[in-house]
């Protein structure tokens, strides 16, 4: 039997048991950055893009089981066979997003988020 959780239980669950290496939330940005954000990259994302847009987000791109560093030349991420999803190749313990993409046209963000472990 399976049990449903909500992103607010996955997070409780993922602070239990890494500690306070988490956000929970949306993206946050100020109207001026989003602005800036869709003139630069010729985009429309609206506020309510970004605010429905909720990840279990690492607060740095360090694993949270692990500490070691995500990213670099000797980061340790390993993509997996979903597009945008991997794992941390030093401890195999989690697994994590790395690609999201929001809003209409659906623009790239890079940012790490836990999805299990």
């Amino acid at each position: 039997m399976s049990e449903e959780y909500s992103i607010k239980d996955f997070y409780k669950l993922a602070v239990e048991k890494f500690g306070n290496k988490f956000l929970l939330g949306p993206i946050e940005v100020t109207k001026d950055i989003l602005e800036k954000w869709n003139s630069e990259n010729n985009t429309d994302l609206s506020m309510d893009d970004v605010s429905e847009y909720r990840e279990v987000w690492l607060i740095e791109d360090k694993c949270p089981s692990c500490n070691s560093e995500l990213l670099g030349l000797f980061g340790s991420f390993q993509w997996g066979f979903v597009n945008g999803q991997g794992y941390c190749s030093e401890c195999n313990k989690v697994t994590l997003k790395y690609y999201h993409r929001i809003g209409e046209p659906k623009v790239l963000l890079c940012g790490f988020s836990l999805i299990g472990f």
